[in-house]
Parts: structure tokens; sequence; C-alpha cells
């Protein structure tokens, strides 16, 4: 008959004529129609949370992402993990499959803003809906400030003075 998602449990014994009976012998089915759950946490280890996206000042940062749930066992490797310079999934490239729910990038990437996707699979093939990171890398220090005015002994007798200064600037995101 249509099973229904979800585990069922099956039991077998033999019985004889005589009323003689087997050992039991149980299966266990377990019917999974539905993907993964997406995956609920992914963000950059040591970043800072924006909502325009992640900021971290690592070139090579390390991902972090929550296990998948499922009804059914995880693939191997479950996970999924794609990158592109394009909010755009289907300009991404594949990056790494792996059991792991992390991942550190070992080649160090330019200044700039980055996108990123995981996904789960299960054992049937399900996959999950991608969880999307956009992420900021900037290395670059900002520029020394630098005083408006000439600087040098300045006396005076008041107990509270305003400095005027110029504002630094950082080149690569602002």
């Amino acid at each position: 008959s249509n099973l229904t998602e979800g585990t069922w449990h099956f039991y077998l014994k033999a019985i004889d004529g005589y009323g003689n009976e087997s050992a039991e012998q149980t299966a266990t089915l377990v019917v999974d129609l539905s993907a993964p759950a997406i995956i609920a946490d992914f963000s950059a280890q040591g970043a800072i949370s924006d909502p325009e996206g992640d900021m971290v000042a690592d070139s090579t940062p390390t991902l972090e992402w929550s296990a998948a749930v499922d009804a059914s066992d995880l693939a191997d490797p479950a996970y999924d993990l794609r990158f592109g310079t394009s909010s755009s999934y289907a300009s991404s490239s594949a990056l790494i499959s792996t059991n792991e729910l992390s991942y550190q990038l070992p080649e160090a990437l330019a200044d700039g803003i980055y996108y990123f996707w995981v996904s789960a699979t299960d054992v049937l093939g399900h996959q999950s809906e991608s969880r999307s990171l956009k992420l900021y890398i900037d290395t670059t220090a900002p520029t020394v400030p630098e005083f408006n005015t000439n600087i040098v002994p300045i006396y005076t007798k008041y107990t509270t003075w305003n400095i005027p200064w110029l504002i630094p600037t950082d080149e690569t995101l602002g």
C-alpha cells in the first residue's frame, strides 16, 4: 500500500500448524519524501554581523554552519559549499563537499565582497535549500588620522578644548 512519510516497523514470525512459533524478526523502514531542513546558522568565525552582510578582517576566513536535520541519514559527504563574487547562486562555483560543520578557505581572498552558500543532501539525494552568507573581507587598515592644525605645544588655561582632526579613510569598503 502507499506508505506515508515517517518511520514504519515491521514484525515477522512463523507459526506452524501445531502452534510452534519462531523467533520474531523486526525491520524498520523510513519513508523520506522531503529534503533536509534548511541549515539554521551560517557565519564566518570572528565576523562582525551587519544586516548588509558580515564583515571580517581575515582573507582566509573559517565558515561555520549548523548541522542539518533530516528524517533519514545525511549523505556522505553531507554538505556542499559554493562561493562567488555575485549574489547569483547560478554564477557561483563549487568550493567543497564535506561532512564537517566548518571550512577554512585555504587561499587568501582579496579584499571585497563575497557570497557563500551551504546546503545539505540526504542519502536519498534530496538537497536542502541553500543558506547564503554575504561576507565583506577587509584586511586593509584605515589611514592614520591627522590633526587639522599644527599641534606644537599649545598652552591653554581652559580644561576643555576641541582638537580639529581629519577623518581617516578606509579605501577598501569605506
